[in-house]
C-alpha cells in the first residue's frame, strides 16, 4: 500500500503533500546511494518519522518504483509540451531548454530531483510502463526529420537524449543560473546539428581490428573473469554482478574466482581499468588523423564498435548506479578524466574549421554518451543491429541529426 491507497479513497491535498515530501527525500537517498544504500529507515529519519509509520504506508521497493516512476512522468510531460512547436528542431530546443530550467530549478532548491533512470532495472512493471511512455514521448521530438520519419524511427534518439541528459548532471557543475542556459544551448545544439562543420564529410572509419575470441576460463582464467564480471554487471548492475553469477557463467567454482581475485570489488575495479585503457588507445590510434574532426569521429565510431562486439569488454556508466559510494565517486570522475580526449580533437577541430563552434566540455562529455549509449542499443531500436551502429547512430548524430530539417 502507498500513501495515495488509504482504504479506497482519494488521496487529500495533505496526504499528496506528505507523499510528495517522502518521494522528494527519497529521490534524493536514492541517488546517493544507489538500490543497496537505500533503506526506509533512512528516509524516515530525513523526513523526521518513526520508520514504522513510513513502514505503514511503503515498502521499499513500491517506494523506489514511485520515485522512478515519477520522474519518467515529468520528463514525458516536458517531452508532450515541447511537440506544440511545429518543427523537429522546435520540439528538441523547447524540450531540452524545459528540461535545464528544471534542473536549475532543483539546483536552487526550488524542485525535488529526477530518480536516476540506472534503477530502472530495480522498479517494477508501473515503473517501466513509465518509462516508455517517456521513451516514446521523446521519440516523438524527432518526427519528421530525415533521420526520423516516425516514433519507431525516433527510438535511438530517444535512447540517445535520455541518457545524454541524465548525464548531464555529472558534467554540468552549475555554479549560476547562467551555466544551465550554456548547458542547454550546448546540448540543443549536440542533438541538433552534430559537431562537424559545415563542408565536412564523414570519413572512413577503419575496421575494426580482429577480436581474439572471449578468453578461455581454464588457460587465460583471469581475463575470462572480467569479460563475465563486465558482462553481468552491464545487463545486472553492480549489485547483480555476484560471485556466484559471474563464477556459474563460465562454469567455474567460487574457490576459482578467490584463487584469482581478491574480492568482488577488485574484480569490479579490474573491469572499468580495462574499459579506460580500450578508451585510451582507441584515443592515441584516432590522433593520427589529420584534422580534428577525423579524430574525434574515428575515436567515437571505433569505440562504439569494440562496444557493440562479442568481445567488446567496456563497462557502461549506467553501471555506476549501484556501486558503493568510495567506489561510484572514483569511476564516475575516471568517466570524465576519459572525456578529456574527446575535448582535445574538439578543440583541435574548433580551430582548424572542421568542427563548428561548440563548448569543448560540454560537447566531450555528450560524445562520451553517445559512445556509451551504442551498447545494446538494438534492444530499444532493433533497426539498427549492432554492426549498423556507426552509420546508423554515431555518424548521423555526429553530423547532425536536424541538418536540412
Amino acid at each position: 500500500m502507498t500513501m495515495t491507497e488509504t482504504a479506497g479513497k482519494p488521496a487529500t491535498p495533505r496526504y499528496r503533500a506528505k507523499k510528495d515530501r517522502i518521494v522528494a527525500v527519497a529521490t534524493a537517498i536514492l541517488n546517493q546511494t544507489g538500490v543497496d544504500g537505500f533503506t526506509l529507515a533512512r528516509v524516515a529519519e530525513a523526513v523526521g518519522c518513526h520508520p514504522a509509520t513510513l513502514g505503514y504506508y511503503w515498502r521499499k521497493d513500491t517506494l523506489i518504483e514511485t520515485c522512478v516512476l515519477e520522474a519518467a512522468d515529468r520528463i514525458r510531460a516536458m517531452a508532450d509540451a515541447a511537440l506544440a512547436t511545429e518543427t523537429p528542431a522546435g520540439h528538441v530546443r523547447g524540450f531540452v531548454r524545459t528540461y535545464f530550467d528544471e534542473r536549475r530549478r532543483i539546483w536552487s532548491g526550488a524542485a525535488p530531483d529526477y530518480a536516476d533512470f540506472a534503477e530502472l532495472r530495480h522498479s517494477g512493471p508501473q515503473a517501466f510502463e513509465a518509462y516508455q511512455a517517456m521513451f516514446r514521448a521523446i521519440a516523438r521530438l524527432y518526427r519528421g526529420a530525415p533521420t526520423a520519419s516516425d516514433t519507431r524511427a525516433g527510438a535511438p534518439w530517444a535512447r540517445l537524449v535520455i541518457e545524454e541528459i541524465g548525464w548531464s548532471r555529472h558534467w554540468l557543475r552549475a555554479a549560476d543560473d547562467a551555466d544551465f542556459h550554456r548547458g542547454a544551448a550546448a546540448m540543443t545544439q549536440f542533438l541538433s546539428e552534430g559537431l562537424a562543420a559545415p563542408g565536412q564529410v564523414w570519413p572512413q572509419v577503419p575496421p575494426p581490428e580482429a577480436l581474439a575470441p572471449p578468453p578461455d576460463p581454464v588457460a587465460a582464467p583471469r581475463e575470462a573473469f572480467l569479460a563475465a564480471a563486465t558482462r553481468i554487471m552491464n545487463a545486472n548492475g553492480y549489485r547483480g554482478a555476484s560471485v556466484e553469477r559471474i563464477s556459474a557463467s563460465l562454469g567455474r567454482t567460487k574457490g576459482a574466482f578467490y584463487h584469482h581475485h581478491a574480492d568482488k570489488d577488485e574484480v569490479i575495479e579490474a573491469c572499468f581499468a580495462r574499459t579506460f585503457q580500450i578508451m585510451s588507445d582507441a584515443l592515441v590510434r584516432a590522433a593520427a588523423e589529420p584534422t580534428g574532426w577525423r579524430r574525434l569521429a574515428v575515436a567515437a565510431a571505433s569505440l562504439a564498435q569494440r562496444h557493440n562486439s562479442p568481445a567488446g569488454l567496456m563497462v557502461r556508466t549506467y553501471a555506476l548506479a549501484g556501486l558503493p559510494p568510495r567506489l561510484r565517486w572514483t569511476m564516475t570522475e575516471r568517466f570524465g578524466e576519459a572525456a578529456a580526449g574527446f575535448r582535445r580533437f574538439i578543440e583541435d577541430g574548433v580551430a582548424d574549421g572542421s568542427i563548428r563552434a561548440a563548448d569543448p566540455h560540454a560537447a566531450a562529455q555528450m560524445t562520451l554518451t553517445l559512445v556509451n549509449s551504442s551498447a545494446y542499443l538494438n534492444t530499444w531500436a532493433p533497426q539498427i543491429p549492432p554492426e549498423d551502429v556507426v552509420d546508423g547512430y554515431v555518424r548521423p548524430t555526429l553530423m547532425g541529426l536536424l541538418r536540412g530539417a
